[in-house]
């Protein structure tokens, strides 16, 4: 079928791409299994009955237990199937395109090698022994998120990809819509109604939010589902899809997140701009303008303090906690910005997030907030020149994602939404914090890397 792909047109292979992503979507293929079972429990099982396990006075939760686990199954097959199906190349040449420019552009390696540096480092961040021990288990899921969707990613075919992501869109989509609906419609689904009373307690306004995103930080995985949705859309112009795009809007603007509002914004300018066909471009945008609004007058009317949240993008604790981190910076040696303080020692998150009194905590320079809210702040503040390089690695990775759009990709919405959902590590410490949320969007950029890689094959000519 992939050779076929070489010698159709370009609407041609959409439609075959079409029949290929929507043909068995039910019949999940037994790969697939644990990782769906393990959604179903980061979904729909509520945090506050978790089982939580101690150890030397530290939590662990069974949920990411699952995930690590998870990470084991999947990165061992993915690397017991390379050994075992490994090939000598047909050319040196085509050995040394794919030394030098593999499919996942080294991520997982470098990943690796931040969390190796990060461990490290905290043998000076100043931590006393439990907090170390704390924050060794943070590095262990930063490393297992990422090698998880490596490993499921790179356990699937072409086409068993595209219909994963299509799958993996759709799950969201239904989990959203659960979670606006116990939000916003007072459907009692035990936990997660529980969950969502206490968030609408602490911010004073119902915002959609449940076991496997909050209100602050779903955009960062419902962004690339839409786009894939979007995508799909346009693959086939069905009502089914129509309502997925519809579902998740509606969950992305029940979030009351302003961070949601500027990455959806990003991702319009990002197509428009990267994308050839203006003429799709233009209809995304459209479609998805014309979507939101009844999806905005749905939430409003249920709940119209969320839509204050919109009209102000004033944040006084954050803003005065990024004032400190910068103070922090100019008030040390060249040495210590060059090297980082050490992984955690200005934000030593994991105990305080079970357990505080306070969102906010005295230094010197000022308050800081417990966590940093930007992936970028903590790399560049704690680990220096190295977590500064990996995040530049890491945008150089979703910018050259772009540049397919230029050559006609065939997913050109869904690398558009991969790389403007990359601003919410600007606005929140994804990647580090949340494990879960940052396998869901390791898995959409690692899709989204390896349908860009897929090229259609020509048959050589006889």
């Amino acid at each position: 079928m992939d050779i076929l792909l070489g010698t159709l047109h370009r609407g041609e292979r959409y439609r075959v791409l079409q029949a290929q992503t929507t043909e068995k979507l039910i019949a999940i293929p037994l790969v697939e299994w644990p990782f769906w079972l393990a959604f179903g429990f980061w979904s729909l099982w509520p945090e506050s009955r978790t089982p939580v396990f101690e150890f030397e006075a530290i939590p662990f939760s069974s949920r990411e237990m699952v995930l690590i686990a998870l990470s084991i199954h999947y990165f061992g097959s993915a690397l017991a199937k390379r050994v075992l199906t490994r090939q000598p190349s047909a050319s040196p040449q085509k050995a040394a395109v794919a030394l030098l420019k593999p499919w996942h552009f080294y991520l997982p390696l470098a990943t690796a090698g931040l969390v190796l540096y990060a461990a490290v480092s905290l043998t000076t961040s100043g931590l006393d022994e439990r907090n170390q021990l704390a924050m060794g288990y943070t590095l262990v899921l930063v490393g297992c998120a990422c090698l998880l969707a490596y490993g499921l990613v790179a356990n699937l075919s072409r086409a068993a990809l595209r219909r994963f992501l299509w799958r993996l869109a759709v799950a969201i989509a239904a989990v959203g819509l659960l979670y606006t609906a116990v939000t916003f419609f007072s459907v009692g689904i035990g936990g997660i109604r529980s969950q969502a009373n206490s968030i609408a307690g602490e911010v004073g306004v119902g915002r959609a939010t449940g076991p496997l995103f909050g209100a602050s930080t779903g955009y960062f995985i419902l962004l690339p589902a839409l786009a894939y949705a979007i995508q799909q859309l346009f693959l086939d112009k069905s009502l089914f899809k129509g309502v997925v795009v519809f579902s998740l809007l509606l969950t992305l603007m029940s979030l009351g997140s302003r961070g949601s509002i500027i990455c959806i914004s990003i991702f319009f300018i990002f197509a428009f701009f990267s994308i050839k066909n203006k003429k799709q471009a233009a209809i995304a945008a459209l479609l998805t303008l014309l979507l939101m609004v009844p999806a905005a007058g749905l939430v409003s009317s249920q709940a119209g303090r969320v839509t204050d949240r919109f009209q102000s993008f004033e944040a006084s604790a954050r803003t005065e906690s990024y004032t400190t981190s910068l103070a922090i910076m100019e008030n040390r040696n060249a040495e210590m910005n060059l090297l980082g303080s050490g992984y955690g020692s200005i934000w030593a998150w994991y105990l305080p997030l079970h357990d505080r009194d306070s969102d906010l905590m005295w230094t010197p320079f000022g308050y800081l907030l417990f966590q940093p809210h930007s992936t970028f702040l903590l790399l560049w503040v704690e680990l220096g020149l190295i977590g500064g390089f990996y995040f530049l690695m890491l945008w150089a990775v979703l910018l050259l994602s772009m540049t397919e759009n230029f050559k006609q990709a065939l997913y050109p919405l869904f690398n558009c939404g991969i790389a403007a959902s990359g601003f919410a590590m600007f606005f929140d410490t994804f990647l580090i914090m949340g494990a879960v949320l940052s396998t869901v969007w390791w898995i959409f950029l690692f899709g989204s890397l390896s349908i860009n890689a897929q090229k259609p094959i020509r048959p050589h000519s006889p």
